[in-house]
Order: C-alpha cells, then sequence, then structure tokens
C-alpha cells in the first residue's frame, strides 16, 4: 500500500526540504559587493526544491491512482541495485567532502564525477570508450565550473595541489 505512494511522500519531503531551505536562505549575510548576492544560489535551489517536488507529487498520485496492487519484491530492499547505487553515491560524496580541502576542488571533482557516472551507467554499458568519455566530461566540467566561480563570481575555491 504504502509503496505506490513512495513518490508522493518524495515528492511532499522536496517541498518541505525548499520551504525550510527558503527560510533559511534568510539567515545568510552578505556583502553586496556583486550583482548575485550570497543567497541567491540557496533560493534558486529552493525554488526547484519545490518546483519538482510539486511535478513528483503530481505523477506519483497519478501513477498512484492507475496501479495495481504490486507483489512484494523477491529482492530484499538492501540488494537492490537502486539501493546499492544509493549507498554508493552517498559514500561518493562522504568522500568527496572529504578530499576537497586537502587534493582541491578540480582533482577531487573530476575524480568523483568519473566514479559517479560509472556507479549511475548499467554494467552493461560500463566499456573502456565510455571511462574515456566519462574522464573527457569530467574534466571539462570541473574546468568550466572552477573558473566561473573563480573569474565570474570570484569565489574562492580550495586549490589544493594544484597551484591555479
Amino acid at each position: 500500500m504504502l509503496k505506490k505512494y513512495q513518490d508522493v511522500f518524495c515528492g511532499v519531503f522536496l517541498i518541505l526540504l525548499g520551504v525550510g531551505l527558503y527560510a533559511m536562505s534568510f539567515r545568510i549575510k552578505s556583502v553586496a559587493l556583486n550583482l548575485i548576492k550570497a543567497d541567491f544560489f540557496p533560493r534558486l535551489d529552493a525554488a526547484l526544491f519545490v518546483i519538482l517536488g510539486l511535478i513528483l507529487t503530481g505523477t506519483g498520485l497519478s501513477k498512484a491512482r492507475h496501479s495495481q496492487a504490486e507483489a512484494a519484491d523477491s529482492v530484499p530492499f538492501w540488494k537492490q541495485d537502486a539501493t546499492v547505487s544509493m549507498l554508493e553515491t552517498l559514500g561518493l560524496i562522504a568522500v568527496y567532502i572529504a578530499l576537497m580541502k586537502p587534493v582541491g576542488f578540480v582533482i577531487t571533482t573530476v575524480l568523483y564525477l568519473i566514479a559517479q557516472m560509472y556507479v549511475l551507467t548499467p554494467r552493461e554499458k560500463r566499456t573502456g570508450k565510455n571511462a574515456v568519455l566519462f574522464a573527457v566530461i569530467s574534466l571539462v566540467t570541473s574546468l568550466a565550473i572552477y573558473l566561473c566561480f573563480t573569474r565570474v563570481f570570484y569565489l574562492m575555491l580550495p586549490a589544493g595541489i594544484l597551484p591555479l
């Protein structure tokens, strides 16, 4: 019964998270040196959380109305591919946070993105060709983000072992 409403629960959670994030963004102190202040991105994220939560809640309600009672899964929850991917992602995020300051933004982000793409790619598509593609996408993305934040927004990101 509750399983068919899991998207609704997740959507409501996202809406509440967005509302909480928006409320907390008023506590951010910002210096008006830039056109974009420090509270802009948290408020943008909050709005996106609410919009995505509304979409997820709506599609979840629609799906729940049209679904039949499902039989219990034969595979335990902790052995399902989605659960394993989620746990691997949480582990990658923890390692990313731990290595950010000593190693630096660019290197840590490149390694994180490669590993995250590998985790999210189906097993049959994890080829050497895709690994090269993952590396190129990760490198370009990391450098673009670094340059955007340091040269456009004038924000400092951890340089780590690279002399950037």
